[in-house]
């Protein structure tokens, strides 16, 4: 197996980190102690079983003596298991989380491991991963409807979905559409030469050595001719520094 008892923690903490770490139980340690000419060799060998009950065995050798690793410090704070982190892994398909009412509180279930949406800290990050169809948006949805239910004055909510496959009944606020819509770079209540200014600056801090004075001096004339005549955009832009028909119509 490649399994070795490691040699800074005595053989209790170790089987408690193995039991946490990898659902793994050492059930017995075998040690053979062999003379090799004048050199003494000492062979370990680790049984382990698996959450399934299967048996394994790891063996290796060693020149030092594991039996100083089984010595207790009663004085050292001992291993405590951490509680669940804010990383929820989902389970398989089948395993699809529910919600249910219990306790005063909605329970998120997947097979034997629960999260308590009333112990959940909301003020910091989760990263929620799972394959595809498992149950993400799903669990996304109760905690967004979770919040808005019971901590609406504690806490504000801004969903980005870019596949648009989450719904929230009773949504209140702004729908922004990336696809269909536009934002509005350059409104007709602007003014022509601050806004002429700092278009070009824009323009200055992307192309960087590219940037000169000859290039300026188009842009500020282009920027501000649209401006005034009302048709200023990044298409319009593009369109009357390639289109001569353009410029002249403007």
């Amino acid at each position: 197996m490649g399994y070795r008892l490691p040699i800074s923690k005595n053989w209790l903490e170790a089987r408690k980190q193995e039991e946490w770490t990898r659902g793994r139980t050492i059930t017995a340690v075998k040690l053979t102690f062999r003379k090799l000419w004048r050199i003494m060799v000492c062979q370990v060998r680790v049984n382990l079983r698996d959450g399934r009950g299967e048996e394994k065995t790891s063996a290796y050798y060693t020149l030092g003596n594991p039996l100083l690793n089984f010595e207790v410090d009663f004085g050292k704070k001992q291993l405590e298991k951490k509680p669940l982190p804010v990383v929820v892994e989902l389970g398989e398909a089948e395993e699809l989380l529910r919600s249910r009412g219990e306790g005063g509180g909605k329970i998120l279930e997947a097979g034997r491991k629960f999260l308590k949406l009333d112990s959940f800290d909301f003020a910091k990050h989760a990263l929620v991963v799972g394959q595809t169809g498992v149950g993400k948006s799903k669990l996304l949805e109760i905690l967004v409807g979770r919040l808005r239910r019971d901590y609406r004055d504690e806490y504000g909510v801004v969903v980005i979905d870019p596949h648009a496959a989450m719904k929230f009944p009773e949504t209140d606020g702004a729908v922004l559409d990336f696809v269909r819509g536009g934002c509005e770079l350059f409104g007709s209540r602007m003014d022509p030469h601050m806004t002429t200014e700092m278009t070009t600056l824009v323009f200055k801090a992307m192309l960087g050595s590219q940037y000169g004075a000859k290039l300026e001096r188009v842009l500020k004339f282009a920027v501000f001719t649209l401006l005034t005549a009302g048709k200023m955009s990044v298409a319009g832009l593009r369109k009357f520094l390639g289109e001569i028909e353009f410029r002249n119509e403007v």
